[in-house]
């Protein structure tokens, strides 16, 4: 679903123009943005959002379950529109992240299930990052050695 307001009611959302900016901005992104990338895209039909605002709506929106939220190692978060169940790939060397189905998809359940969970713990969903390299690095000189994927996932979030 592409249209803001309509994600926006869908999950229990009042529709606003800073939070329908926000979500347009991510929706047709195609690919995974950090708040300031979303606030960088907003800032063209609200000039005067501040950034702060933008990361209140990008909560707002989190909780709803509008976005998924992605922490990779050290920098920072990315959102993620596709809220359907997935896994991603990361590139070692220029941190771009792909979206990748869950090999079970039909199951309601997380997509995987630790053999052992520490007493008490209840499954809700499972994050998995496949970490390599995208067909751009691997064809060229390759990743460079030893750099680590969060170190560069806010760089590669800029990239399509």
């Amino acid at each position: 679903m592409n249209d803001p307001a309509a994600v926006l009611r869908q999950v229990g959302l009042r529709v606003t123009q800073p939070r329908r900016a926000v979500l347009a901005s991510l929706l047709q992104a195609g690919r995974h943005l950090t708040a300031e990338d979303v606030h960088r895209e907003v800032q063209r039909t609200l000039p005067g959002l501040r950034l702060q605002s933008v990361y209140a709506v990008l909560g707002d929106l989190v909780r709803a379950g509008a976005l998924r939220e992605l922490v990779l190692g050290r920098g920072p978060a990315v959102f993620d529109p596709n809220t359907s169940r997935h896994h991603h790939l990361a590139c070692r060397s220029c941190g771009r992240l792909t979206d990748v189905p869950c090999a079970r998809a039909e199951d309601p359940g997380p997509c995987l299930r630790p053999t052992t969970a520490p007493r008490g713990w209840q499954v809700e969903r499972t994050e998995l990052t496949f970490v390599g390299l995208c067909p751009e690095c691997g064809a060229g000189a390759g990743g460079r050695p030893g750099q680590r994927p969060e170190a560069t996932a806010a760089r590669g979030s800029r990239r399509r």
